[in-house]
């Protein structure tokens, strides 16, 4: 098992997806990274079954350029098997750029996978690169609504009027609405009183490793905690 310190920049420590991602993207390495952090979260998913950990569903960004190779849908039936994982517990996530640089393809990828049963979400939704119009055809079932949104909400008049508009478009084509960015209960009864299914946010938990996820979610669900470590490695390997 690699260590800890080896997965970390050696004097910038931990660092975000924001500061590496662009130049996997340039330098063709997002292949490679998008398809570990893909079979990861799968094994990961087999881990937290295997002990009883209360977590149903796991979601997983897929860059544009990895979602379009033509073994990307064989790619996730292989890691679905592997895992021993139901379609439905597996969600994706693309941005809305897919449809720019996709264009009908990356459409199609997202038919193909809604068809194979994986849940699609489009993240970061509303920032601009496609018209609303696509989502009278989009196979997405979720719209995760950008955090930048909500930054200003709900004491700005504005920014409030632009989420409630946005929630209530996403129900009358029925999809499933999250709120990303949640860090103030204030912003929370706001997304409740508008009937806003999910939200995600520091208000709730920072980010968190396997077994503090495990902790959390039992904790939670008032069950107890699972005796096993979420991160061992006797499980099915490719």
């Amino acid at each position: 098992m690699v260590s800890r310190a080896k997965q970390q920049h050696p004097k910038q420590g931990l660092l975000l997806p924001a500061a590496f991602i662009p130049f996997a993207e340039e330098s063709g390495l997002i292949d490679a990274i998008g398809s570990w952090v893909l079979k990861e979260a799968c094994l990961q998913h087999q881990r937290w079954r295997r002990d009883g950990v209360p977590i149903a569903r796991v979601a997983v960004n897929v860059a544009n350029r990895q979602m379009l190779r033509s073994n990307f849908l064989r790619t996730v039936h292989y890691l679905l098997s592997l895992a021993n994982m139901q379609p439905g517990n597996l969600e994706i996530e693309v941005t809305e750029s897919m449809f720019v640089e996709g264009g009908q393809a990356g459409i199609e990828a997202l038919h193909a996978l809604v068809a194979a049963g994986v849940r699609v979400a489009i993240d970061d939704f509303g920032t601009g690169y496609s018209s609303f119009g696509y989502l009278k055809t989009l196979p997405a079932e979720i719209l995760k609504l950008d955090k930048s949104f909500l930054r200003d909400a709900p004491g700005n008049s504005d920014a409030a009027t632009i989420i409630a508009a946005m929630i209530n478009m996403a129900h009358t084509l029925r999809k499933e609405v999250v709120a990303e960015g949640v860090e103030r209960e204030d912003q929370y009864r706001f997304l409740q009183q508008l009937g806003c299914e999910k939200a995600q946010g520091f208000l709730f938990a920072e980010a968190l490793t396997a077994d503090e996820a495990a902790r959390f979610a039992c904790e939670r669900a008032r069950v107890p905690r699972p005796a096993r470590s979420g991160t061992d490695t006797d499980l099915q390997a490719a």
